[in-house]
């Protein structure tokens, strides 16, 4: 597979970052091994686009559904998966539909949120927003909006998913997530900076091959 340069944005400007699509084979905090055909996968908080690529290698028959807000890293997510089986759409995901305000990230393009989490500047950019009750049944969900993924947890669909992957912000949110999906198993919590999570759910009638 042939590397390939994208552009990042962070404070300051437009910064290349070129990754090799090998290093896309770990993706330890996300890595999860279902035997699935043909998945309906959704990405939501995309940022630009890492996670659906490695998804669509992972899983070639998959159709993914991707959704970041933030102009400038949507821009660059089109690029991302440039030729992939992704459908990238501009649009947030809260548990009410229409417009908001996001804070943009202060240290890079991954940190805007609709809340100050302390990672946020006070640059803001309007965006829209989309019901979480409307997003399609997908088998596989993957959250990381910065704060949002309790209330998208509390409206999606569940009832097709056999994996969700999540990060969690804020201290508490995992007792929280672990009640909102008493149905699935926690098979993996991963600490990636302090006080946050990536946790992975397994539907409990699912089989599950490991990592």
């Amino acid at each position: 597979m042939n590397d390939k340069e994208i552009g990042v944005f962070f404070p300051g400007g437009l910064h290349f970052w070129k990754f090799k699509e090998n290093q896309l084979k770990s993706m330890v905090e996300y890595n999860i091994n279902l035997p699935i055909t043909a998945p309906i996968i959704l990405d939501i908080g995309a940022n630009i686009g890492v996670f659906s690529r490695w998804a669509s290698k992972k899983w070639t028959d998959a159709t993914i559904y991707a959704y970041e807000p933030i102009r400038d890293n949507f821009n660059v997510l089109i690029k991302t998966v440039e030729g992939l089986n992704v459908i990238p759409l501009n649009v947030a995901v809260r548990e009410n539909g229409g417009t908001d305000v996001m804070y943009l990230g202060k240290n890079n393009c991954g940190e805007a949120s609709f809340f100050d989490l302390g990672e946020q500047a006070d640059e803001t950019e309007k965006v829209k927003v989309m019901d979480a009750a409307l997003l399609p049944r997908a088998d596989i969900i993957k959250i990381d909006t910065e704060g949002c993924e309790l209330e998208i947890l509390e409206e999606i669909d569940l009832s097709g998913a056999k994996a969700i992957m999540v990060e969690l912000h804020r201290k508490g949110d995992l007792i929280l997530a672990l009640s909102l999906l008493h149905e699935f198993n926690l098979v993996s919590c991963i600490m990636v900076f302090l006080e946050r999570w990536v946790v992975k759910f397994i539907r409990g009638s699912v089989i599950y091959k490991g990592f």
